[in-house]
């Protein structure tokens, strides 16, 4: 278990960061040098590293591969947890010093040599049926970015920068743009309201507000006339979510 205070600020010392207790014996099947766990080599997990160092364009590798085997428990197969590892990185500055990848790449050297050793077999079936998916993978991150790309555009073309900014001023926002915020922030604010309530009887705070209203009406906490407002706002700012993302292809450049 690992205790953060927040010791600047009061207020916070009762939260806590706490890890998961992980128990049985700490199992390291790989490490830096290329040394592999020979009695119980976990071949998916070497195939894990050898698949980083490829999809990275040979950039990265994750190694130093350790963590504890979790028995079954009920229906649920055994599990693996992993814990602290290493990077190799064709730059010597990031990862630390236990990164090997700079200075002519020892790091990627020392785990192919014993991976790919005809003697051990660790390169096999594991590392086939990984690669045989590579080429999907990669063309899914790329479209996945492109998407992203595209996107940013499209909602910084929303942006109107003023020809004659002064340095303490701020761009301007379109008018479809102000026009969505003002549908969404009362949908906003009338979830507040109903946490405020519905926190100060120490009951649970929904995070759809339609729910949100509702567990404020069944407990009395607003007047009917009330709710029926927070329904209407809370229709209203439906409609201009989904305004907003139907209105998304059809984006043009404000001048």
């Amino acid at each position: 278990m690992l205790c953060v205070p927040q010791v600047d600020n009061p207020k916070l010392l009762r939260f806590l960061m706490v890890e998961p207790l992980l128990v049985g014996v700490m199992r390291k099947w790989n490490n830096n040098a290329g040394i592999v766990y020979a009695p119980d080599p976990q071949l998916h997990l070497q195939a894990f590293s050898h698949w980083t160092y490829e999809v990275t364009d040979k950039k990265l590798m994750v190694v130093d591969v350790q963590g504890f085997k979790m028995p079954a428990e009920g229906s649920a197969a055994p599990r693996i947890l992993l814990v602290d590892p290493a990077i190799h990185c064709v730059g010597t500055d990031y990862f630390t010093s236990t990164n090997c990848g700079g200075e002519g790449g020892a790091g990627f050297d020392l785990f192919l040599e014993s991976h790919r050793n005809p003697k051990t077999h660790y390169c096999g079936k594991a590392c086939k049926a990984v690669r045989d998916k590579f080429k999907a993978f990669r063309k899914k991150q790329h479209e996945e970015a492109e998407q992203a790309e595209r996107t940013r555009r499209a909602f910084s073309c929303l942006r109107v920068v003023p020809d004659r900014a002064s340095p303490g001023g701020t761009a301007s926002t379109s008018p479809l743009v102000d026009k969505k915020l003002g549908q969404l922030k009362p949908a906003l604010k009338a979830h507040e309201e109903c946490s405020k309530l519905l926190a100060g009887r120490a009951l649970p705070v929904p995070g759809a507000l339609f729910q949100a209203i509702e567990d404020c009406l069944k407990h009395r906490l607003m007047a009917p006339e009330r709710v029926a407002e927070l329904h209407r706002r809370r229709v209203e700012g439906n409609i201009g979510r989904h305004d907003w993302f139907d209105s998304m292809g059809n984006l043009t450049r404000v001048n």
